[in-house]
Protein backbone atom coordinates (compact mmCIF):
# COMPACT_ATOMS: atom_id res chain seq x y z
CA UNK A 1 0.00 0.00 0.00
CA UNK A 2 1.45 3.56 -1.23
CA UNK A 3 2.30 6.35 1.45
CA UNK A 4 -0.64 8.74 0.38
CA UNK A 5 -3.67 5.55 0.25
CA UNK A 6 -2.16 4.14 3.90
CA UNK A 7 -2.47 7.80 5.80
CA UNK A 8 -5.85 8.59 4.37
CA UNK A 9 -7.18 5.06 5.36
CA UNK A 10 -5.35 5.35 8.80
CA UNK A 11 -6.69 9.07 10.03
CA UNK A 12 -10.61 7.73 8.61
CA UNK A 13 -10.13 4.40 10.97
CA UNK A 14 -8.55 6.63 13.96
CA UNK A 15 -11.64 8.81 13.57
CA UNK A 16 -14.10 5.56 13.49
CA UNK A 17 -12.75 4.46 16.09
CA UNK A 18 -12.56 7.75 18.52
CA UNK A 19 -15.90 7.82 17.36
CA UNK A 20 -16.90 3.96 18.64
CA UNK A 21 -18.34 2.84 14.68
CA UNK A 22 -17.68 -1.04 13.81
CA UNK A 23 -14.82 -1.16 17.31
CA UNK A 24 -14.21 -5.13 16.83
CA UNK A 25 -13.08 -4.82 12.80
CA UNK A 26 -11.88 -1.56 13.03
CA UNK A 27 -9.74 -2.43 16.32
CA UNK A 28 -8.40 -5.49 14.22
CA UNK A 29 -7.73 -3.06 11.08
CA UNK A 30 -5.62 -0.89 13.39
CA UNK A 31 -3.69 -3.95 14.89
CA UNK A 32 -2.70 -4.79 10.96
CA UNK A 33 -1.76 -1.14 9.93
CA UNK A 34 0.57 -0.20 12.88
CA UNK A 35 1.89 -4.06 12.97
CA UNK A 36 2.94 -3.48 9.18
CA UNK A 37 4.64 -0.11 9.79
CA UNK A 38 6.46 -1.34 12.54
CA UNK A 39 7.55 -4.45 10.44
CA UNK A 40 8.27 -2.41 7.50
CA UNK A 41 10.31 0.16 9.67
CA UNK A 42 12.59 -1.76 11.82
CA UNK A 43 13.37 -4.15 8.75
CA UNK A 44 14.75 -1.51 6.86
CA UNK A 45 16.55 -0.65 9.99
CA UNK A 46 18.21 -3.33 10.79
CA UNK A 47 19.41 -4.20 7.67
CA UNK A 48 20.81 -0.61 7.04
CA UNK A 49 22.63 -0.87 10.68
CA UNK A 50 24.03 -4.21 10.15
CA UNK A 51 25.20 -3.18 6.33
CA UNK A 52 26.95 -0.27 8.15
CA UNK A 53 28.51 -2.32 11.01
CA UNK A 54 29.99 -4.77 8.24
CA UNK A 55 31.10 -1.37 6.06
CA UNK A 56 33.20 -0.66 9.17
CA UNK A 57 34.84 -3.64 9.72
CA UNK A 58 32.73 -4.96 12.63
CA UNK A 59 30.08 -7.14 11.80
CA UNK A 60 28.40 -9.53 14.67
CA UNK A 61 30.52 -12.72 13.29
CA UNK A 62 31.94 -12.57 16.67
CA UNK A 63 28.44 -12.61 18.38
CA UNK A 64 27.40 -16.53 17.38
CA UNK A 65 23.70 -15.86 19.58
CA UNK A 66 23.06 -12.86 18.01
CA UNK A 67 23.85 -13.40 14.53
CA UNK A 68 21.42 -17.13 14.90
CA UNK A 69 18.56 -15.52 15.98
CA UNK A 70 19.27 -12.66 13.14
CA UNK A 71 19.37 -15.48 10.19
CA UNK A 72 16.31 -17.17 12.02
CA UNK A 73 14.42 -14.10 12.12
CA UNK A 74 15.21 -13.41 8.64
CA UNK A 75 14.64 -16.32 7.06
CA UNK A 76 11.55 -16.70 9.11
CA UNK A 77 10.38 -13.27 7.47
CA UNK A 78 6.40 -12.90 8.05
CA UNK A 79 5.00 -15.47 10.30
CA UNK A 80 2.24 -16.70 8.64
CA UNK A 81 1.80 -20.67 10.43
CA UNK A 82 1.73 -21.61 14.36
CA UNK A 83 4.99 -23.04 14.08
CA UNK A 84 6.74 -19.80 12.70
CA UNK A 85 4.95 -17.83 15.54
CA UNK A 86 5.86 -20.08 18.00
CA UNK A 87 9.37 -19.79 16.43
CA UNK A 88 9.00 -16.01 17.24
CA UNK A 89 8.22 -16.35 20.45
CA UNK A 90 11.18 -18.39 21.06
CA UNK A 91 13.70 -15.75 19.25
CA UNK A 92 12.57 -12.91 21.46
CA UNK A 93 12.90 -14.74 24.66
CA UNK A 94 16.65 -15.32 23.14
CA UNK A 95 16.99 -11.53 21.94
CA UNK A 96 15.72 -10.16 25.13
CA UNK A 97 18.32 -11.81 27.31
CA UNK A 98 21.07 -10.58 25.03
CA UNK A 99 19.72 -7.15 25.24
CA UNK A 100 19.60 -7.20 29.25
CA UNK A 101 23.48 -8.75 28.72
CA UNK A 102 24.78 -5.63 27.19
CA UNK A 103 22.07 -3.74 29.37
CA UNK A 104 24.12 -4.68 32.88
CA UNK A 105 27.48 -4.34 30.28
CA UNK A 106 26.49 -0.83 29.70
CA UNK A 107 25.23 -0.24 33.37
CA UNK A 108 28.60 -1.40 34.70
CA UNK A 109 30.53 1.19 31.81
CA UNK A 110 29.10 3.97 33.27
CA UNK A 111 29.81 3.26 36.90
CA UNK A 112 33.74 2.75 35.59
CA UNK A 113 33.21 6.09 34.17
CA UNK A 114 31.76 7.88 37.07
CA UNK A 115 34.50 6.77 38.87
CA UNK A 116 37.04 7.70 36.81
CA UNK A 117 35.12 11.18 36.43
CA UNK A 118 35.26 11.79 39.93
CA UNK A 119 39.00 10.76 40.22
CA UNK A 120 39.54 12.73 37.53
CA UNK A 121 37.76 15.85 38.88
CA UNK A 122 40.20 15.69 42.03
CA UNK A 123 43.79 15.06 39.70
CA UNK A 124 42.65 17.58 37.27
CA UNK A 125 43.42 19.95 39.75
CA UNK A 126 46.94 18.67 40.60
CA UNK A 127 47.96 18.15 37.58
CA UNK A 128 47.07 21.70 36.95
CA UNK A 129 48.63 22.92 39.70
CA UNK A 130 51.94 21.17 38.68
CA UNK A 131 52.19 22.97 35.23
CA UNK A 132 54.71 24.91 34.77
CA UNK A 133 54.66 28.92 33.49
CA UNK A 134 50.78 28.82 34.96
CA UNK A 135 48.97 31.59 34.10
CA UNK A 136 47.43 33.12 37.34
CA UNK A 137 44.63 34.93 35.83
CA UNK A 138 42.59 38.08 37.49
CA UNK A 139 39.60 37.31 39.30
CA UNK A 140 37.48 39.83 37.89
CA UNK A 141 38.40 38.42 34.50
CA UNK A 142 37.43 34.96 35.06
CA UNK A 143 34.24 36.01 35.86
CA UNK A 144 33.55 38.02 32.93
CA UNK A 145 34.43 35.77 31.07
CA UNK A 146 32.73 32.84 32.62
CA UNK A 147 29.48 34.72 32.30
CA UNK A 148 29.84 35.26 28.55
CA UNK A 149 30.44 31.51 28.02
CA UNK A 150 27.08 30.95 30.39
CA UNK A 151 24.72 33.45 28.70
CA UNK A 152 26.24 34.01 25.27
CA UNK A 153 22.62 32.84 23.68
CA UNK A 154 18.69 32.70 25.10
CA UNK A 155 18.52 29.21 25.60
CA UNK A 156 17.51 27.98 28.16
CA UNK A 157 18.47 24.23 27.99
CA UNK A 158 22.14 25.56 26.48
CA UNK A 159 22.43 27.89 29.60
CA UNK A 160 21.77 25.46 31.86
CA UNK A 161 23.90 23.00 30.34
CA UNK A 162 26.81 25.83 30.00
CA UNK A 163 26.09 26.26 34.41
CA UNK A 164 26.57 22.70 34.84
CA UNK A 165 29.55 22.18 32.88
CA UNK A 166 31.06 25.15 34.50
CA UNK A 167 29.92 24.04 37.97
CA UNK A 168 31.81 21.02 37.56
CA UNK A 169 34.84 22.60 36.76
CA UNK A 170 35.22 25.08 40.12
CA UNK A 171 36.40 23.95 43.34
CA UNK A 172 33.19 22.95 45.78
CA UNK A 173 33.15 26.01 48.70
CA UNK A 174 29.89 24.93 49.87
CA UNK A 175 29.28 23.20 53.64
CA UNK A 176 28.21 19.81 53.73
CA UNK A 177 24.81 20.76 54.36
CA UNK A 178 24.45 23.13 51.37
CA UNK A 179 24.93 20.14 49.75
CA UNK A 180 22.71 18.05 50.67
CA UNK A 181 20.07 21.46 50.63
CA UNK A 182 20.62 21.33 46.71
CA UNK A 183 20.40 18.21 46.45
CA UNK A 184 16.63 18.57 48.32
CA UNK A 185 15.66 21.04 45.64
CA UNK A 186 17.22 19.11 43.14
CA UNK A 187 14.90 15.84 43.78
CA UNK A 188 11.77 18.31 45.14
CA UNK A 189 11.78 19.55 41.71
CA UNK A 190 10.22 16.00 40.66
CA UNK A 191 7.36 16.42 42.85
CA UNK A 192 4.14 16.02 41.39
CA UNK A 193 5.84 14.49 38.47
CA UNK A 194 5.66 10.25 37.99
CA UNK A 195 7.18 8.46 40.97
CA UNK A 196 9.35 6.45 38.54
CA UNK A 197 10.96 9.58 37.03
CA UNK A 198 11.88 10.85 40.79
CA UNK A 199 13.14 7.53 41.40
CA UNK A 200 15.36 7.29 38.74
CA UNK A 201 16.39 10.75 39.00
CA UNK A 202 17.34 9.87 42.91
CA UNK A 203 19.07 6.26 41.32
CA UNK A 204 21.28 8.38 38.73
CA UNK A 205 22.97 10.46 41.67
CA UNK A 206 23.97 7.73 43.55
CA UNK A 207 25.22 5.74 40.48
CA UNK A 208 27.14 9.04 40.03
CA UNK A 209 28.50 9.61 43.01
CA UNK A 210 29.60 6.33 43.62
CA UNK A 211 27.05 5.46 46.01
CA UNK A 212 25.39 2.69 44.12
CA UNK A 213 27.41 -0.64 44.07
CA UNK A 214 27.33 -1.89 40.29
CA UNK A 215 28.14 -5.87 39.62
CA UNK A 216 30.92 -5.61 37.18
CA UNK A 217 31.23 -9.27 37.04
CA UNK A 218 29.45 -8.65 33.84
CA UNK A 219 32.40 -7.49 31.92
CA UNK A 220 34.95 -10.03 32.65
CA UNK A 221 34.35 -11.94 29.39
CA UNK A 222 36.31 -8.63 27.99
CA UNK A 223 39.60 -9.98 30.00
CA UNK A 224 42.49 -8.02 29.08
CA UNK A 225 40.10 -4.47 29.45
CA UNK A 226 38.45 -5.98 32.28
CA UNK A 227 41.92 -6.99 33.99
CA UNK A 228 43.36 -3.67 33.22
CA UNK A 229 40.04 -1.30 34.83
CA UNK A 230 40.49 -3.50 37.95
CA UNK A 231 44.18 -2.50 38.41
CA UNK A 232 43.38 1.05 37.14
CA UNK A 233 41.14 1.23 40.24
CA UNK A 234 42.60 -0.11 42.83
CA UNK A 235 45.34 2.13 41.70
CA UNK A 236 42.97 5.20 41.54
CA UNK A 237 41.87 3.83 45.02
CA UNK A 238 44.87 3.70 47.10
CA UNK A 239 46.00 7.40 46.11
CA UNK A 240 46.49 9.63 49.23
CA UNK A 241 45.34 12.92 47.74
CA UNK A 242 46.35 15.29 50.25
CA UNK A 243 49.99 14.35 49.87
CA UNK A 244 50.20 12.42 46.01
CA UNK A 245 53.51 13.13 44.11
CA UNK A 246 53.47 14.86 40.52
CA UNK A 247 54.49 11.49 39.36
CA UNK A 248 51.77 9.75 41.02
CA UNK A 249 49.30 12.29 39.53
CA UNK A 250 51.00 11.93 36.05
CA UNK A 251 50.60 8.05 36.14
CA UNK A 252 47.06 7.98 37.67
CA UNK A 253 46.22 10.33 34.71
CA UNK A 254 47.54 8.47 31.74
CA UNK A 255 45.71 5.39 33.31
CA UNK A 256 42.42 7.00 33.51
CA UNK A 257 42.67 8.86 30.05
CA UNK A 258 43.88 4.67 28.96
CA UNK A 259 40.40 3.00 30.53
CA UNK A 260 38.40 6.24 29.39
CA UNK A 261 39.15 5.61 25.88
CA UNK A 262 38.56 1.70 25.73
CA UNK A 263 35.74 2.19 27.77
CA UNK A 264 34.64 4.48 25.07
CA UNK A 265 35.35 2.32 22.30
CA UNK A 266 33.11 -0.69 23.91
CA UNK A 267 30.20 1.68 24.91
CA UNK A 268 30.16 2.95 20.95
CA UNK A 269 30.36 -1.04 20.22
CA UNK A 270 27.22 -2.20 22.58
CA UNK A 271 24.80 1.03 21.70
CA UNK A 272 25.56 -0.08 17.71
CA UNK A 273 24.59 -3.96 18.74
CA UNK A 274 21.79 -2.34 21.32
CA UNK A 275 19.95 -0.41 18.49
CA UNK A 276 19.99 -3.37 15.70
CA UNK A 277 18.82 -5.72 18.94
CA UNK A 278 15.68 -3.32 19.47
CA UNK A 279 14.91 -3.07 15.54
CA UNK A 280 14.71 -6.49 15.46
CA UNK A 281 12.54 -6.84 18.50
CA UNK A 282 10.73 -4.33 16.77
CA UNK A 283 10.17 -6.99 14.30
CA UNK A 284 9.68 -9.75 15.92
CA UNK A 285 7.08 -8.44 18.41
CA UNK A 286 5.35 -6.67 15.16
CA UNK A 287 5.61 -8.58 12.05
CA UNK A 288 3.06 -11.88 13.66
CA UNK A 289 0.11 -9.29 13.43
CA UNK A 290 1.67 -8.15 9.84
CA UNK A 291 -0.68 -8.01 6.61
CA UNK A 292 0.52 -7.41 3.21
CA UNK A 293 -1.82 -5.28 2.20
CA UNK A 294 -1.07 -2.86 5.15
CA UNK A 295 3.14 -2.89 4.43
CA UNK A 296 4.94 -0.95 1.52
CA UNK A 297 5.09 -2.77 -1.78
CA UNK A 298 8.48 -2.86 -1.60
CA UNK A 299 8.86 -5.17 1.96
CA UNK A 300 9.80 -8.00 -0.14
CA UNK A 301 12.72 -6.45 -1.49
CA UNK A 302 13.70 -4.88 2.02
CA UNK A 303 13.24 -8.29 3.38
CA UNK A 304 15.64 -9.98 0.88
CA UNK A 305 18.43 -7.28 0.84
CA UNK A 306 18.33 -8.63 5.02
CA UNK A 307 18.60 -11.86 4.49
CA UNK A 308 21.54 -10.56 2.20
CA UNK A 309 23.41 -8.83 4.56
CA UNK A 310 22.86 -11.56 7.52
CA UNK A 311 23.43 -14.24 5.38
CA UNK A 312 27.23 -12.07 5.33
CA UNK A 313 27.77 -13.05 1.68
CA UNK A 314 29.33 -9.79 0.36
CA UNK A 315 27.42 -7.66 -1.72
CA UNK A 316 28.35 -6.55 -4.92
CA UNK A 317 28.59 -2.30 -4.32
CA UNK A 318 26.43 -2.23 -7.87
CA UNK A 319 23.85 -4.73 -6.55
CA UNK A 320 23.83 -3.00 -3.06
CA UNK A 321 23.33 0.39 -4.94
CA UNK A 322 20.65 -1.15 -6.83
CA UNK A 323 18.90 -2.55 -3.93
CA UNK A 324 19.20 0.64 -1.87
CA UNK A 325 17.95 2.67 -4.79
CA UNK A 326 14.94 0.85 -5.19
CA UNK A 327 14.26 1.25 -1.58
CA UNK A 328 15.35 5.05 -1.02
CA UNK A 329 12.74 6.49 1.54
CA UNK A 330 11.12 3.17 2.67
CA UNK A 331 12.21 3.72 6.28
CA UNK A 332 10.99 7.10 6.35
CA UNK A 333 7.82 6.72 4.96
CA UNK A 334 7.33 3.92 7.32
CA UNK A 335 8.06 5.59 10.29
CA UNK A 336 5.77 8.60 9.07
CA UNK A 337 2.88 6.14 8.86
CA UNK A 338 3.68 4.42 12.44
CA UNK A 339 3.54 8.43 13.79
CA UNK A 340 -0.10 8.64 12.67
CA UNK A 341 -1.10 5.12 14.39
CA UNK A 342 1.01 4.94 17.71
CA UNK A 343 -0.42 8.27 19.76
CA UNK A 344 -3.75 6.09 20.17
CA UNK A 345 -1.82 2.56 20.73
CA UNK A 346 -1.91 3.52 24.66
CA UNK A 347 -5.97 3.37 24.69
CA UNK A 348 -6.19 0.74 21.98
CA UNK A 349 -4.23 -1.52 23.26
CA UNK A 350 -5.98 -1.96 26.31
CA UNK A 351 -8.98 -2.90 24.08
CA UNK A 352 -6.98 -5.61 22.51
CA UNK A 353 -6.27 -9.34 23.84
CA UNK A 354 -2.96 -8.83 26.23
CA UNK A 355 -0.43 -10.75 24.26
CA UNK A 356 -0.68 -8.22 21.11
CA UNK A 357 -1.80 -5.83 23.26
CA UNK A 358 1.86 -5.57 24.88
CA UNK A 359 3.77 -6.78 21.97
CA UNK A 360 2.72 -3.81 20.07
CA UNK A 361 3.47 -1.76 23.40
CA UNK A 362 6.81 -2.87 23.76
CA UNK A 363 7.38 -2.43 19.76
CA UNK A 364 6.47 1.25 20.11
CA UNK A 365 8.81 1.48 23.84
CA UNK A 366 11.39 0.60 21.65
CA UNK A 367 10.50 2.66 18.51
CA UNK A 368 10.42 6.08 21.27
CA UNK A 369 12.89 5.71 24.17
CA UNK A 370 16.18 4.99 24.76
CA UNK A 371 18.45 2.51 23.51
CA UNK A 372 18.35 0.96 26.63
CA UNK A 373 14.92 1.53 28.34
CA UNK A 374 13.41 -1.19 30.43
CA UNK A 375 10.50 -2.86 28.67
CA UNK A 376 8.88 -4.78 31.79
CA UNK A 377 9.25 -1.76 33.65
CA UNK A 378 7.77 0.45 31.14
CA UNK A 379 4.83 -1.72 30.59
CA UNK A 380 4.33 -2.67 34.44
CA UNK A 381 3.88 1.39 34.46
CA UNK A 382 0.72 1.10 32.32
CA UNK A 383 -0.42 -2.00 33.45
CA UNK A 384 -0.81 -0.37 37.33
CA UNK A 385 -1.08 3.39 36.78
CA UNK A 386 1.81 5.64 37.12
CA UNK A 387 1.96 7.07 40.84
CA UNK A 388 2.50 10.60 41.11
CA UNK A 389 5.25 11.33 43.25
CA UNK A 390 4.05 13.12 46.03
CA UNK A 391 5.56 15.26 49.31
CA UNK A 392 5.98 12.21 51.57
CA UNK A 393 7.50 9.81 48.39
CA UNK A 394 10.26 12.95 47.70
CA UNK A 395 10.72 13.53 51.49
CA UNK A 396 11.83 9.57 51.93
CA UNK A 397 13.85 9.48 48.70
CA UNK A 398 15.54 12.80 49.65
CA UNK A 399 16.18 11.33 53.21
CA UNK A 400 17.43 8.07 52.02
CA UNK A 401 19.91 10.02 49.47
CA UNK A 402 21.52 12.13 52.40
CA UNK A 403 21.43 9.19 54.53
CA UNK A 404 23.72 7.49 52.35
CA UNK A 405 26.01 10.40 51.49
CA UNK A 406 26.71 10.69 55.23
CA UNK A 407 27.64 7.03 55.12
CA UNK A 408 29.94 7.56 52.07
CA UNK A 409 31.88 10.81 53.25
CA UNK A 410 32.44 9.44 57.05
CA UNK A 411 36.25 9.29 56.87
CA UNK A 412 36.66 10.34 53.70
CA UNK A 413 39.64 13.12 52.97
CA UNK A 414 38.59 16.18 51.51
CA UNK A 415 39.56 16.47 48.62
CA UNK A 416 37.80 13.02 47.47
CA UNK A 417 34.59 14.20 49.41
CA UNK A 418 35.02 17.65 47.12
CA UNK A 419 35.64 15.78 43.88
CA UNK A 420 32.28 13.53 44.48
CA UNK A 421 30.40 16.74 45.38
CA UNK A 422 31.95 18.52 42.31
CA UNK A 423 31.04 15.91 39.86
CA UNK A 424 26.88 15.25 41.72
CA UNK A 425 26.75 19.52 41.18
CA UNK A 426 27.73 18.92 37.56
CA UNK A 427 24.68 16.61 36.79
CA UNK A 428 21.71 17.78 38.97
CA UNK A 429 19.78 20.67 37.67
CA UNK A 430 20.59 24.12 37.92
CA UNK A 431 20.19 24.98 41.29
CA UNK A 432 20.40 28.99 40.89
CA UNK A 433 17.22 31.19 41.32
CA UNK A 434 18.54 33.99 39.54
CA UNK A 435 21.81 35.42 37.04
CA UNK A 436 23.00 37.05 40.14
CA UNK A 437 23.19 34.17 42.18
CA UNK A 438 24.97 32.10 39.41
CA UNK A 439 27.57 35.08 39.48
CA UNK A 440 27.70 35.30 43.25
CA UNK A 441 28.54 31.73 43.48
CA UNK A 442 31.29 31.42 40.68
CA UNK A 443 32.98 34.79 42.10
CA UNK A 444 32.54 33.31 45.54
CA UNK A 445 34.06 29.93 44.15
CA UNK A 446 37.69 31.91 43.02
CA UNK A 447 37.94 34.31 45.83
CA UNK A 448 38.20 31.35 48.20
CA UNK A 449 40.91 29.18 46.51
CA UNK A 450 43.46 28.48 48.30
CA UNK A 451 46.45 30.24 46.62
CA UNK A 452 47.34 31.66 43.71
CA UNK A 453 48.29 28.23 42.28
CA UNK A 454 44.88 26.88 43.01
CA UNK A 455 43.31 29.71 41.13
CA UNK A 456 45.49 29.28 38.22
CA UNK A 457 44.34 25.35 38.07
CA UNK A 458 41.05 26.29 38.32
CA UNK A 459 41.35 28.47 35.15
CA UNK A 460 43.29 25.69 32.98
CA UNK A 461 40.55 23.46 34.06
CA UNK A 462 38.03 26.04 32.95
CA UNK A 463 39.52 26.78 30.06
CA UNK A 464 39.00 23.31 28.76
CA UNK A 465 35.27 23.70 28.89
CA UNK A 466 35.01 27.31 27.51
CA UNK A 467 37.78 26.43 24.20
Amino acid sequence: MDTRTFTRESKILLTDLRAGRNTNANLQKYISMISSAFTDYSTMKVALNLHTRREEDKGLSDDTELMNILKVAAETGIPDTPEKKAEIRKLIAELSAVRRQITDEMRAITAFVDKLTMHESVLNRKIAANTEDMEIPDIGMVERTVEQFIFSDNDRVGVNLRIQQVIAQLPVRMTRQRFYDVIAESVALYKSGERSVAEDFVDSIRDVAGITEIDDSCLKHYETLYDMLTKTMEMLNSIDYPTVSADEVEKAGSAIEEAAEQLSALSSDLMQKQEIINDLLIFLYASPYAAAEYQDERYPEALELLRKVVSENELEPEELVDRLTGLEGMQEEAYERLTILEADLGILAASMDKQTGSDLKSADILTSSSLFTDIDKMLSLDEDGREMADEALIKGLTEALITDFDRMFSGMDKLKRRGIMAVVLGHVPVFFNSRKEITDYIGYSLERCGDDRELGAVWELLQTVIG
